[in-house]
């Protein structure tokens, strides 16, 4: 058979990369939701604010780009996973465990229907976004006299700038809880057989 070691070498590499890199990504999620705590404080309803479109691309691609780190991670860890035996399964249970959770944040489905990530939430949209406010913008021009469409826009871009702070900080979240399992059983990860057998919560 073909060796594979060249990809298990590279996936290794980018599980070190997503270890490494994770600290410096979480303070960039909150810093991206504390920017948004305060453009919703400061939304007036006029024109669509670039802030806001900015962080819309920004979100998209920052969980575009978690997304794909997870897959290598899951990529990692699923190459680690020996053969099941008779006895000494409980490192074997710690890596089906974290790729479970792994598994829910990427919205498939994981090896455990308790794990606590379960429910993905719904993320704002940039479409569904520039959708709603386009039909208010339209219901303004058609009917000037109205009052409500100033209204109707203020309401729109507050309410995306609080959407896109939780989004923010969910992904933190989802980051965090992963890379503290791993960090906890990093030992347990890549030796399943090792002597210390239990998962570190």
């Amino acid at each position: 058979l073909m060796s594979l070691d060249w990809f298990v070498e590279n996936a290794e590499h980018k599980f070190k990369a997503y270890i490494s890199n994770t600290p410096t990504i979480l303070r960039q999620y909150e810093e991206a939701a504390s920017q948004m705590d305060t453009l919703q404080e400061a939304t007036n309803g006029g024109g669509v604010s670039d802030t806001l479109l900015a962080h819309f691309r920004a979100f998209h691609k920052a969980q575009s780009a978690m997304s794909a780190e997870l897959q290598e991670v899951r990529k990692y860890i699923a190459l680690k996973v020996p053969e099941m035996k008779d006895e000494d399964n409980s490192g074997v249970n710690v890596q089906l465990a974290v790729l479970a959770s792994i598994n829910s944040a990427l919205g498939t489905k994981g090896d455990s229907s308790s794990d606590e990530a379960n429910a993905k939430p719904t993320y704002p949209t940039l479409e569904e976004y520039l959708k709603k406010r386009a039909a208010i913008e339209k219901e303004a021009h058609e009917k000037p006299a109205l009052k409500t469409p100033p209204l109707q826009l203020l309401e729109l871009d507050s309410s995306q700038a609080v959407g896109l702070a939780f989004a923010w900080r969910e992904l933190a979240y989802q980051r965090a809880v992963i890379y503290d399992k791993i960090n906890k059983n990093i030992e347990k990860l890549k030796n399943p057989r090792s002597s210390n057998k239990f998962m570190t919560m």
